[in-house]
């Protein structure tokens, strides 16, 4: 029988208010036990596909389609080279880039500061999968030994070179750019707003001579930028799994704490804590069920909480005017 009502303690709305002694400390440790384990399903989700994930969702597919002296379309002008600096990637790994934790190295000093182009041309596909026209991609590859964090000016500026792109009025072709200094990187996409993420090097090493085409430096790009992904993952989840449930026990023991069973903020944040509880479970386990529900699970975690929580605490109350009356 004790562990009936122990169990239905933990899972019915209605006895959860056997739970209201429970410790704040143990309570603040639980929720934040719970942030972790919500946060797990979705980063190694990502951390399996990640590669198929953000090409298409940054463009990056733009690199698997770059042109080279064998390609078919769109072959580089002797104009192109002369004006932009548009070379092929056969180019680039001739340079002896390379990029970690400890700087950056090149074969020639003459690279440095200097801003590199590759030409993509991504396939357009009809229904019946035969191509129709071509999206045009520039990708803009910069080595600049320059320090980040420090307060003098890049010899490569990223403001006043890359970010003042614009499309062209009929969207015929779109910019990108991976800029390499001694300290960390930017990717940066100009789209119809442009986006310039910070990156760092971390344990990953990125030598464009090993690559045999520009896929390689797309996935390099995606390696650092799982890293700020991790970070933004975690970050989202201790927001939606720790910081809300405590913003709204606090809401919810101020509007319903003078008249329900639950009195101050100890008891609402107990409840609240085993609510948060389920709602982890069942996130967690539709995540391992279909792993593409992570995304659906992290954006809608704060809704369901919300409502069971408000729901139990309804039921909890209506129980107690009950015996009351």
């Amino acid at each position: 029988m004790k562990v009936l009502l122990f169990i239905q303690s933990l899972f019915v709305p209605g006895y959860m208010v056997r739970r209201k002694n429970m410790n704040v400390f143990i309570s603040f440790l639980l929720l934040i036990a719970f942030s972790v384990v919500v946060a797990l399903p979705m980063i190694n989700y990502f951390s399996k596909d990640r590669y198929t994930i953000m090409e298409s969702s940054l463009n990056l597919k733009a690199f698997n389609y770059v042109i080279d002296e064998n390609s078919t379309v769109g072959m580089i002008t002797d104009e192109e080279r002369a004006t932009y600096n548009m070379v092929y990637y056969s180019d680039i790994k001739k340079l002896g880039i390379m990029a970690n934790k400890k700087g950056l190295a090149y074969q020639d000093e003459l690279v440095n500061g200097q801003e590199y182009v590759l030409k993509s041309y991504i396939p357009i596909l009809d229904e019946e999968g035969t191509i129709t026209n071509y999206e045009t991609y520039y990708i803009h590859i910069v080595v600049d030994d320059y320090d980040i964090n420090s307060d003098e000016s890049a010899t490569y500026d990223i403001t006043n070179n890359f970010l003042k792109l614009k499309r062209e009025p009929d969207n015929s072709f779109h910019h990108l750019l991976i800029a390499f200094y001694s300290s960390g990187a930017y990717f940066a996409y100009s789209d119809e707003a442009t986006q310039l993420v910070t990156l760092t090097y971390g344990d990953n090493e990125i030598y464009l001579s090993e690559g045999e085409d520009a896929t390689y430096l797309s996935h390099k790009i995606i390696d650092l930028l799982y890293r700020v992904y991790q970070y933004k993952a975690t970050l989202r989840s201790f927001i939606f799994v720790f910081a809300l449930p405590i913003l709204f026990t606090i809401v919810f023991s101020w509007i319903f704490g003078r008249f329900g069973a639950l009195k101050g903020f100890r008891e609402y944040l107990a409840v609240g804590t085993i609510v948060c509880m389920n709602c982890t479970i069942v996130g967690t386990i539709l995540s391992f069920i279909n792993m593409q529900l992570c995304n659906y699970v992290f954006n809608y975690f704060s809704f369901a909480f919300i409502a069971y929580y408000l729901v139990t605490i309804m039921i909890i109350n209506r129980r107690h005017r009950i015996h009351m009356d």
